[in-house]
């Protein structure tokens, strides 16, 4: 006999397609709540993480309407699971409400990223001054051995993102502040979202592939832009070092116009690059 999770009371109801027996018959006791309940809340998480995902790897361009029909296949999900997931992603800006509509995938513009900068720092050291205390000599080395894998210069775009936004969760994990880790997930969606060149706005002036180059490159010149410094210093347990170097870090893309950007990734390509002649 099969079961299907209804729409509205998931946890609670359960329909049987070819008998009578009722749906509060079928719920027998708190034990067997509990359980329904727990399927639900892993299937809304499961999805949440799933969509997210897909929205930051660039599955879905700026401005893309998210129908909750064509992402119950995609996630292999109910309707009202899906709902839940466009709820949590709405609330953390990586959608918008659309009059008549529904959600809409958000559309970021350099000004916009300009501004969550100084946010984001100021996060990311709160986070590193709460890790400090708390990080364990396996957290370190685990720590060390991010950075220097993204000292690869056979990463591609879609790895190196994957190695960032490791190294930057471990530190909020030992962080233990779960309100901080949902603060700090809500501001830096935006940045892995314009990280992919697949998404990448007309407005935003500062291609995506030329800021992957421009950290692969700093990997490797162990440049205060990159991770090698920056987790020696929390290795030391050295606060206010590792503050000054998340901040170095994390603006390095953004605090000059993107004129001189360019110019500064064309130099750091000119050390690495020699062309063999034909």
């Amino acid at each position: 006999m099969s079961w299907m999770i209804t729409e509205t009371r998931a946890d609670l109801e359960m329909q049987t397609p070819s008998t009578g027996t009722s749906a509060a018959a079928a719920v027998a006791t708190p034990h067997e709540i509990k359980r329904r309940r727990r399927s639900t809340e892993y299937l809304a998480e499961r999805a949440y993480r799933d969509l997210r995902q897909r929205i930051i790897a660039g599955e879905f361009a700026p401005g893309d309407h998210l129908k909750e029909n064509t992402l119950v296949p995609l996630l292999h999900v109910s309707r009202s699971v899906v709902r839940q997931a466009l709820i949590r992603l709405t609330a953390e800006g990586l959608l918008l409400d659309s009059p008549k509509r529904g959600k809409n995938l958000a559309v970021f513009t350099e000004d916009q990223i300009a501004k969550l900068v100084p946010i984001r720092v100021c996060l990311e050291q709160l986070a590193l001054r709460e890790a400090i205390p708390r990080l364990t000599d396996s957290d370190c080395e685990e720590l060390k051995g991010i950075a220097a894998k993204l000292t690869n210069p056979e990463l591609d775009p879609a790895g190196h993102d994957a190695l960032e936004v490791s190294f930057h969760r471990k530190i909020w994990q030992a962080a233990d502040n779960n309100e901080l880790v949902s603060l700090l997930t809500q501001v830096v969606g935006p940045f892995h979202m314009l990280g992919n060149a697949v998404l990448m706005s007309p407005f935003y002036r500062r291609s995506a592939p030329v800021i992957s180059l421009q950290h692969a490159l700093l990997e490797r010149e162990r440049d205060a832009g990159g991770h090698q410094l920056l987790a020696e210093a929390i290795c030391r347990r050295e606060v206010e070092a590792s503050c000054k170097l998340m901040a170095e870090h994390l603006t390095v893309n953004y605090a000059i116009n993107p004129d001189e950007f360019g110019q500064r990734v064309g130099k750091l390509v000119s050390r690495y690059w020699h062309p063999k002649a034909t």
